[in-house]
């Protein structure tokens, strides 16, 4: 039995398509991407943009998909909809977004929340991920952390197992800020229920309306912020701020430090290694 918010997508998708078969309004409606580091707020980007009145096309865009498979994923999206991504900067995707005309928001967090976030989704909460048994293999939680920290480098033949370290994950995206994208904070995005501030979180969804060019009232905007923080979400486990502390140990924080202490100081979430 379909769920009640499964019912209203799909109405919603089939009310979209009408549209874009007569109405002319429809059809010049802004495209968009909801780009992200894998676990930094995904779910969270999508449901806003959902609730702007976007479309979800379903398609989704991952570093490791082969460029036919990402180029297919930008062809599809139609007018009013966005697609899902985590696509470091390439210039071969910079080409999709300005032959499709799409607007991308990229979206970050902690680097420390996204790694604990990270092991807790691949060991725990989805039995197809392709990193799932050798996470499971590792003996304990500590050692599943650390991995998410410096990434795998695996041998020859297991190139699947590919995972770039937390700074080399981050460094690809952020490059998009200096060709159009609009950068959010899951922090400044995710409302009280996540432990950030309303109105931060108002004036962010205002910021991304602004950008895609979908214009929103006021009134709109305050009802979006009521409805966004969802915990229906498969990916959705605990949705808030400075879950690493319950995490980290000492060795965690000197690997972290060593690999990437200085994105945190540059994207704001210390003002100092010391921490």
């Amino acid at each position: 039995m379909p769920t009640r918010d499964q019912v209203h997508r799909f109405l919603r998708r089939l009310y979209h398509h009408w549209r874009l078969l007569w109405d002319a309004e429809a059809r010049l409606a802004p495209k968009a991407v909801a780009n992200s580091v894998p676990k930094a707020g995904s779910h969270l980007l999508a449901r806003c943009l959902v609730l702007m009145g976007m479309v979800n096309s379903r398609q989704h865009a991952h570093y490791l998909h082969s460029k036919q498979h990402i180029a297919r994923a930008f062809s599809r999206l139609k007018p009013g909809e966005f697609l899902t991504a985590h696509l470091p900067y390439s210039e071969f995707v910079k080409q999709l977004m300005e032959q499709t005309s799409a607007r991308m928001v990229l979206i970050i967090r902690d680097p420390r929340d996204v790694v604990v976030s990270h092991f807790h989704y691949v060991t725990y909460k989805d039995p197809h991920h392709r990193l799932r048994s050798y996470y499971r293999n590792l003996p304990s939680d500590a050692e599943r952390l650390l991995t998410s920290i410096r990434g795998i480098k695996p041998p020859p033949g297991q190139e699947h197992l590919y995972l770039p370290d937390i700074r080399q994950r981050f460094r690809g995206l952020l490059t998009w800020r200096d060709h159009g994208a609009y950068l959010v904070r899951f922090e400044d995005l995710v409302g009280p229920q996540g432990g950030g501030r309303r109105e931060k979180q108002l004036e962010e969804i205002t910021h991304i309306a602004r950008h895609i060019g979908w214009p929103l009232t006021s009134s709109q905007v305050e009802e979006i912020a009521q409805r966004l923080f969802y915990t229906g979400s498969a990916t959705f486990r605990k949705g808030t701020i400075g879950d690493w502390r319950n995490y980290f140990k000492d060795v965690h924080k000197q690997v972290f430090k060593e690999i990437a202490g200085d994105l945190l100081v540059e994207l704001g979430y210390e003002n100092h290694q010391d921490w």
